[in-house]
């Protein structure tokens, strides 16, 4: 996808652009929410599979919000990669490193063994907020084209 995104950026109208980044930001809502949802309809059946036990169904199902957050994020940083911004992926990586590792450690410290899945969304969360603060950068901008037309161009 990657690949795809790049070759799209080196087009020469801001409008291919646009599609792409439309497109792919669509697309990563929509399967982060279809994830979200399989793991809530399939909770019980992975929790007999994992655990023996219809126990952890709810955990399993709060925890599909981790694969709506995994998947905006990755999109938001193949947008980065896509317009050759490495270094914010570099700094988003840092950082998540960072407030991840000081939050698990909290976390697991404060709860121990029942912080898995709060460790788990927040780490989640965290990468989704990063992603978000750099990918906010790429600015997209209605506007009243010739002819009165309403569009959105791509500022980077």
């Amino acid at each position: 996808m990657f690949d795809q995104l790049q070759m799209h950026t080196d087009a020469p109208t801001r409008s291919t652009r646009l599609k792409v980044v439309l497109v792919l930001r669509r697309l990563c809502w929509f399967t982060g929410l279809l994830g979200w949802v399989a793991s809530v309809l399939l909770a019980g059946p992975i929790s007999r599979w994992v655990a023996g036990s219809d126990a952890h169904a709810p955990e399993i199902a709060v925890l599909g919000c981790t694969l709506l957050f995994g998947a905006i994020s990755a999109g938001q940083i193949a947008l980065l990669q896509g317009l050759r911004r490495i270094s914010d992926i570099a700094r988003i990586n840092v950082w998540g490193v960072v407030i991840n590792t000081l939050v698990a450690i909290s976390v697991y410290a404060w709860l121990g063994e029942d912080g898995i899945v709060p460790v788990m969304m927040t780490s989640a969360l965290v990468t989704l907020i990063l992603s978000y603060l750099f990918a906010r950068r790429v600015k997209l901008i209605l506007c009243i084209c010739p002819g009165g037309k309403r569009g959105i161009k791509l500022l980077t």
